[in-house]
């Protein structure tokens, strides 16, 4: 009863083997044909009392349908370790004849000869060093293949079904020892990911060369899921094909660019398709590609984008409360007024307050894609009886290197942390309710030029100059709807100044910020009319220097210089993954500085986290005690479990949650070592 099922020596002796074919080939190059499907499989007639409709031709009758249909041909080059290039020759979107695909040869290669590999999370390959942790195998059966080898079909069972594991089944020839194919599945529980079902994986191989040289011939992903009464699935299929295992690729020609997608690729006709196709189109493919086809040259027609563009700009009462939008789709603008009704706010400064504002946006060329945007507002404050009107004129130049110049003035409430390390819904709420008011406004006079633009990959330069003039404000307001009799509202002083003090005395400066970003190893994808940045496996480095030069006031100039190292999701294996921040910056020489000048910190004083810079910021820190004009340290730490811990609790692992730790840490001439410590889910 206790005799160890014939899998396991099967399965030792596949890990035994596991990196002899992990390391095997060198370098390669082969063919990639990706097609990609993603499907509505239903959906509800409305939602949050909007009606669906057919979304735009999408859905029949059965409220089923294509929703994304899309093949392409690549030239995928691959040198180990981990070195890939993939150039994308020839690209087909239903619908869309000057798109480019978005599949990608690269995602279809899951190589389970690593010990894990990163789906949603990281995921215990079943023939890891360590998969007998993870897995139990069962002997299904066996079979001899066209070639008269011994093939062994085993069953992968997790051990513990909510862990970092996939199931099913697993096919190793018999002597080689190598995975012959595979037919798993991975739910949304296991990656982490509560919109999928199921995904299932899919992958055959093919032997390259004599003897034992195998490689992926076809994988396929297909997968469903569901969100807010959406239900919907998908496929992806990659056919590698072509393989060269001896392509002398030189040194320089792996970069920071893993894929490139040629200028012609989408200018394909049908003829090439038809011949390129290793897998025929279904009859609902074949369909959807007419239908879609056909859609795309009424939607370009100027009758069609006139009848949109009527139907779109027809002004509804609900515009009063919001933004109206009135658009010209064949010259690619669009006019945009934002209604007093929707910038309704309250602070203690302007007391209720109302705002409205306009802008013309428009876009530039079909590759290029360039944008021009010029907006003015303006807004009253009733208790404080003021105006603040200000514009601002930007323009995208260089979309595909972030390249953008703005030129904006006028007059505005601005926090003396310009981070705002809390938001003014947020403040408005605590004012109302809680009779409680954090935030800290000074009044600015402003003309200011910005300029950005990446200059060579992962180095982003923005440079800065701005006339400014500043002066203090007092509260105008003392309304809350609770606490009226039992709270006072602070005044609108930052913690720990009088209003009398120097620091907040009107002053005029000019203000020189710059600024680099350095993403070194920044991995890229090159579009003909735009990057995607994947990121980078090292840290982000941040360096700024600002100058201040007081024209008016009894402050002097200052030189403030920082810099930042920084690494998001940093996978620990199984464990998780770690994300870090530590920062340090000073103030040169001059140190009687207006308090707007001072270096601030993401603190947090209410009882909600509602900022998204959750490893930037700090949960309890005063928002300006510990503001200071010398040196300053901080560091933040924080540790993501991905279900590491909370899959091995047998209710709470249902739940789908992680746990997560955190430290923080502070230190300035002021203030010697301050410390915070976090967990939550």
């Amino acid at each position: 009863a206790n005799a160890e099922d014939p899998a396991y020596p099967i399965i030792r002796n596949a890990i035994a083997k596991r990196k002899y074919y992990l390391n095997q080939v060198e370098e390669y190059k082969c063919d990639v044909y990706v097609k990609g499907s993603i499907k509505m499989l239903d959906a509800p007639e409305r939602i949050l009392g909007q009606d669906i409709g057919d979304m735009e031709g999408m859905l029949d009758s059965t409220r089923q349908g294509i929703l994304y249909l899309s093949e392409s041909v690549s030239e995928y080059y691959f040198k180990a370790p981990d070195k890939t290039k993939e150039v994308m020759i020839s690209s087909k979107v239903a619908g869309n004849d000057n798109g480019f695909s978005f599949n990608s040869a690269t995602d279809m290669e899951m190589n389970f000869y690593r010990n894990r590999v990163e789906i949603g999370r990281q995921i215990v390959s079943p023939i890891a060093d360590a998969a007998f942790n993870f897995y139990k195998y069962r002997l299904e059966g066996s079979f001899f293949d066209e070639d008269k080898r011994l093939i062994y079909k085993i069953n992968v069972v997790p051990k513990n079904a909510s862990g970092p594991v996939v199931a099913g089944a697993i096919y190793i020839a018999d002597g080689s020892w190598n995975i012959y194919s595979t037919d798993l599945f991975i739910t949304g529980n296991n990656m982490l990911q509560p919109l999928i079902d199921t995904m299932y994986i899919r992958q055959t191989y093919v032997l390259a060369k004599a003897p034992d040289t195998w490689r992926i011939f076809s994988q396929t992903y297909e997968f469903t899921g569901a969100i807010m009464g959406f239900k919907f699935g998908g496929a992806f299929t990659g056919i590698f094909q072509n393989y060269d295992l001896n392509p002398n690729l030189p040194d320089d020609f792996f970069g920071s660019t893993i894929m490139t997608v040629n200028p012609d690729a989408n200018k394909k006709d049908s003829s090439y398709w038809n011949a390129s196709r290793p897998v025929p189109l279904t009859e609902e493919e074949q369909h959807d590609y007419q239908k879609k086809d056909s859609l795309e040259v009424v939607r370009n027609s100027d009758t069609y984008l006139d009848s949109i563009d009527r139907q779109a700009n027809h002004f509804e009462i609900e515009n009063l409360l919001g933004e109206y939008n009135y658009r010209n789709s064949k010259k690619k603008s669009q006019w945009s007024f934002e209604s007093p009704l929707g910038n309704a706010d309250y602070n203690l400064v302007q007391g209720f307050a109302l705002g409205a504002g306009v802008e013309y946006r428009k876009t530039y060329g079909v590759p290029e894609r360039k944008r021009m945007a010029i907006g003015a507002n303006i807004d009253y404050g009733f208790s404080e009886k003021k105006w603040r009107p200000a514009a601002s004129f930007t323009y995208d130049y260089n979309r595909k290197f972030n390249g953008v110049v703005q030129l904006s003035g006028g007059e505005k409430l601005t926090q003396y942390n310009e981070n705002e390390p809390i938001s003014e819904g947020l403040s408005t709420l605590y004012n109302v309710f809680f009779r409680r008011n954090y935030i800290r406004f000074f009044n600015e006079k402003f003309l200011q030029l910005k300029w950005q633009q990446e200059i060579a990959n992962g180095v982003l330069v923005q440079l800065s100059g701005k006339r400014t003039q500043r002066s203090f404000l007092w509260n105008n307001a003392d309304y809350s709807l609770f606490y009226r009799d039992s709270r006072d509202f602070d005044e609108n002083i930052p913690g720990g100044l009088w209003f009398d003090d120097l620091r907040l005395s009107e002053n005029k400066a000019y203000i020189l910020d710059v600024f680099i970003r350095l993403r070194p190893g920044q991995k890229i994808i090159d579009y003909p009319n735009q990057r995607v940045k994947l990121g980078t496996d090292w840290p982000e480095i941040r360096v700024g220097l600002k100058k201040g030069i007081l024209t008016e006031g009894r402050q002097k100039d200052f030189l403030k210089i920082y810099g930042s190292i920084a690494k998001e999701d940093l996978k620990i294996g199984v464990a998780g993954r770690s994300s870090f921040l530590v920062e340090a910056g000073m103030f040169t020489k001059e140190k009687l500085l207006y308090f707007a000048d001072y270096q601030h910190f993401p603190g947090n004083e209410t009882n909600v986290i509602l900022d998204n810079r959750f490893l930037s910021a700090f949960r309890a820190l005063p928002y300006y005690t510990y503001s200071t004009n010398d040196r300053w340290f901080r560091a933040h730490y924080e540790h993501n479990f991905d279900g590491f811990i909370m899959d091995k609790l047998p209710l709470l692992k249902k739940l789908n949650i992680s746990l997560v730790g955190g430290a923080a840490y502070l230190k300035t001439p002021e203030l010697d070592g301050y410390w915070e410590l976090s967990a939550g889910l």
